[in-house]
């Protein structure tokens, strides 16, 4: 099954579509996730392995893991995917900087800013892609306030997890228990 891309995003299967797109409008990522519910840190998906995901003209699989949308105003959104013993695939924490998503109940939509801040298990975090970021920011035409906002948010979130800090505390465990005892 590939992501719903026409324009009904009405869905009856308690599966949300996760619409991300350049600056310039281009898609980046499309692909359904299943709600699991809201905490303090905010809105909580799952994303089984398999998962079909559109990227740009590409599709691909994602491996299962849980997706975080904080409240309205917070310019990013983070994937926690377990350690998967059998492949040797690491554990991931993974947070996307973005602008501020739109949260319908069957959808949710937002920019995505290029940046990015990891953490592979216990390993160092890392703030990634800073030279696409830097590249696009001039070739996309990111105003002023977009960039630094997008830099600010960067910085927040490698002190969070660095300090592991909410959600980065290992909450999302919690979540990912949840997920695997739900039918979907």
């Amino acid at each position: 099954m590939t992501p719903n891309t026409g324009s009904g995003d009405r869905r009856d299967d308690g599966r949300v579509r996760i619409r991300s797109r350049k600056w310039d409008g281009s898609p980046h990522r499309d692909n359904l996730a299943t709600e699991l519910g809201n905490d303090e840190h905010g809105r909580w998906l799952w994303m089984q392995d398999g998962e079909p995901v559109l990227s740009g003209d590409e599709l691909w699989c994602a491996s299962g893991g849980l997706r975080l949308f904080p409240p309205d105003d917070a310019w990013w959104s983070a994937f926690f995917v377990p350690r998967r013993t059998p492949t040797s695939r690491p554990q991931q924490e993974y947070v996307d900087i973005t602008t501020p998503a739109a949260h319908g109940p069957h959808l949710i939509e937002f920019v995505d800013l290029d940046l990015d801040v990891e953490r592979l298990d216990d390993r160092e975090v890392q703030v990634l892609d800073r030279d696409e970021f830097d590249e696009r920011r001039v070739h996309l035409g990111y105003p002023e306030p977009v960039v630094e906002q997008a830099l600010r948010t960067a910085a927040a979130i490698e002190a969070m997890m660095n300090g592991r800090q909410g959600p980065f505390d290992g909450v999302w465990r919690r979540w990912h228990e949840a997920a695997l005892r739900s039918p979907g």
